[in-house]
């Protein structure tokens, strides 16, 4: 994760998470975007700004669509359009109402700060294209060890039954015989988010397939080309 912002942090928890992000060295966030709303008020969480490069105060009203409008502005170029990964509503009001006593007013202001607010905020479209930032995450989890060694594997089965025709003849053969409808393996392609995940699942749906493929004559043909039977 390479950037968030937390509404309401020129005191309380919101300062605290602030401050504590920016001392964190793994992960270390690139950018953490601190929202205050009145300036005044705000001397500790500015003087945070100056002390670390990573955090940058930005001044924001949760109930005004003016002012939500400019620090998404500033977000966005900060970030060259590439989008938040992360938004944190901590902006509200804590008011100790009796229900006997309490004021429509008073429930109003409450729901407009707690309710209200944190809809507006979320609402302005911070993160960009969802579709990339799920991709950009998905993506970190293919380059974890294990799975980057199952997808290699399902690659070069894929590779082989593609670019033989005898191989390829041999296992609708095998499909044949076990009932399975014909169907090809699927490869993955770089520039489709969803190849890697349609491999995979072909690949699951064919795994019988695999087993009986490996006991057939082509058996160590295949594992001398892929190296992996």
């Amino acid at each position: 994760m390479k950037s968030v912002l937390i509404t309401g942090t020129n005191r309380g928890i919101g300062f605290g998470l602030v401050k504590r992000l920016a001392l964190n060295t793994e992960p270390k966030l690139e950018i953490i975007f601190a929202t205050y709303r009145d300036q005044q008020n705000s001397q500790e969480l500015l003087d945070l700004g100056k002390k670390h490069k990573n955090v940058v105060p930005i001044k924001l009203d949760t109930l005004d669509d003016e002012s939500i409008k400019a620090a998404y502005h500033t977000v966005e170029q900060k970030l060259n359009g590439q989008g938040l990964n992360m938004l944190i509503n901590n902006a509200g009001v804590e008011k100790y109402l009796q229900l006997d006593n309490i004021l429509e007013k008073e429930m109003l202001d409450t729901n407009n700060s707690n309710v209200i607010g944190p809809w507006k905020v979320t609402k302005v479209g911070w993160f960009g294209c969802g579709d990339h930032l799920i991709n950009l995450c998905v993506q970190d989890v293919l380059k974890l060890c294990e799975v980057s060694k199952a997808l290699t594997s399902i690659r070069k089965v894929v590779s082989h039954v593609e670019n033989s025709h005898l191989v390829r003849e041999h296992f609708h053969q095998q499909q044949f015989h076990l009932n399975l409808s014909e169907r090809q393996l699927v490869s993955d392609v770089v520039t489709r988010w969803n190849s890697t995940y349609c491999m995979v699942e072909r690949a699951i749906d064919e795994r019988i397939n695999y087993i009986m493929f490996r006991k057939e004559k082509f058996s160590k043909t295949f594992k001398l080309s892929t190296g992996i039977l």
